[in-house]
């Protein structure tokens, strides 16, 4: 981080702190609405960009190539006002957007102003054309498109390094022998072929509705699918046959694709429990897309402590007002100081991500007619930029993501789920192998957690 002592960064100064910064980091700055934006390439940043420079925040946003010369001119900004990306998206953007960019899987609403659009098609998507139907502004937001979409960070089995960034300690204090729980933990859905994290302890309505109250913990849905997927695989190869039986269907009241299914820690191999209820209840949707939570529950066994499952942060992130850019840090697998585990990966808030639920949106008098709320159209989500960042191999979907103010305070944001890469293989084009290693080489924009659903904001954090 660049402090530039008491300095801070605006419209007035930020070209003269530009100037003094290094010429392999200015190059590429920009100041748009309150933060920096790094347009160049970050592979030739020494030590990374940083987070901040002069306290305002610095922003990566998604490689897109020029638009190209549209046939005809841009249709001028279609929304009546200007959105505040720093403000949570109303009903009304999100419609509008739904309704403006109807090919759209998704949207980024950056701090710095920038709408960047998740576009169906992949390679065969015409940005010249798309200029030249679709606006280039939408409520003063700068509009770009992109088609490398999010990536899971959950991991396939290999090797763990649970080593990315440990926060320095006293030498002093003693560090606690890790238990075999605990937030952050690796865990693993029976074998250690799909890897995440424990997030947090719960106490909640128990999930068959009989109006106790139960213990559960959380993991990710995404790795618990692709395991349930890859056992589908394996019976069908050895059976040679696909029967109605081996069918994903869609919004399956019964739950069948996660019955059977055990946790267990992979450092120890002790059993956590029983997968027994999931917030994501469709297994053949495209994640993120038609992921509400990525959040499933765990009934952990009576042999489980639970207050080895100790999460600093006992309230849940409650938006009011305009989103603040308070720290975010990842709760890991680390070292314990005093029984405590120690943040991992930090980084702050740089905007909303909005995913579509379903394929078509209902439109004019069909909206109405159908009395649908925003939230069944939509998943919400929390961006965040990571100072150091993710090994793909490190497995964090799942673990706890904490917001912490300025004031000491600390809530629950949500619970890791994707990253975003900076699709800077559309200039470089690199082989398959370094592709899969950019993760760990700092070349994503952000990572993101779901937006938990009101089960998970009235349940209580242990």
């Amino acid at each position: 981080m660049y402090t530039f002592q008491n300095l801070t960064a605006g419209e007035e100064n930020w070209k003269e702190i530009r100037e003094v910064l290094p010429v392999e980091l200015h190059r590429g700055l920009v100041f748009e609405n309150g933060c920096w934006t790094f347009y160049d390439d970050p592979r030739g940043i020494k030590n990374g960009v940083p987070l901040r420079i002069a306290k305002a925040l610095v922003i990566v946003p998604i490689y897109t190539p020029p638009f190209g010369r549209p046939e005809n001119e841009s249709p001028p900004d279609p929304y009546p006002g200007r959105i505040d990306p720093f403000a949570k998206a109303t009903d009304d953007v999100i419609c509008s957007l739904l309704e403006t960019f109807d090919f759209a899987l998704g949207f980024y609403i950056l701090y710095n102003g920038h709408l960047q659009i998740w576009a169906s098609g992949g390679d065969s998507f015409d940005r010249q054309l798309a200029a030249s139907r679709y606006p280039r502004r939408f409520g003063g937001l700068k509009v770009s498109y992109f088609t490398g979409g999010p990536r899971a960070t959950s991991s396939i089995a290999g090797t763990s390094h649970q080593g990315l960034v440990h926060t320095s300690t006293n030498d002093s204090q003693p560090i606690a022998v890790r238990p075999p729980f605990e937030c952050g933990s690796e865990i693993a859905i029976r074998t250690q072929s799909q890897r995440s994290r424990i997030g947090v302890a719960l106490e909640m309505q128990d999930i068959s509705g009989n109006g106790t109250l139960t213990t559960y913990v959380t993991m990710a849905t995404h790795p618990a699918i692709a395991q349930s997927k890859q056992k589908r695989s394996l019976w069908k190869s050895l059976t040679n046959r696909f029967s109605w039986r081996d069918k994903i269907r869609p919004q399956d009241s019964s739950g069948s694709w996660w019955e059977g299914m055990e946790v267990y820690e992979t450092r120890t191999n002790a059993r956590l429990g029983n997968l027994s209820h999931s917030f994501d209840p469709d297994p053949s949707a495209r994640f993120p897309i038609g992921f509400p939570q990525d959040i499933s529950l765990v009934k952990p066994d009576d042999s489980v402590r639970i207050e080895d499952i100790h999460c600093p942060a006992t309230e849940w992130y409650t938006e009011n007002g305009q989103n603040t850019r308070d720290t975010v840090y990842i709760l890991g697998p680390g070292p314990r100081v005093e029984g405590h585990a120690l943040p991992q990966v930090w980084g702050e808030r740089i905007g909303e991500g909005i995913m579509r639920i379903q394929k078509k949106w209902p439109r004019g008098d069909r909206w109405n007619a159908s009395k649908r709320r925003v939230e069944d159209l939509v998943d919400r989500c929390y961006l965040w930029r990571p100072l150091n960042e993710f090994n793909e191999s490190d497995a964090w979907s799942g673990a706890p993501v904490i917001l912490r103010r300025d004031d000491g305070t600390q809530m629950l944001l949500g619970f890791q789920s994707f990253i975003q890469p900076t699709n800077l293989d559309l200039r470089s084009q690199p082989d398959e192998t370094q592709l899969r290693n950019q993760c760990g080489q700092g070349y994503i924009s952000f990572a993101a957690c779901m937006k938990p659903g009101n089960e998970l904001l009235n349940s209580k954090i242990l």
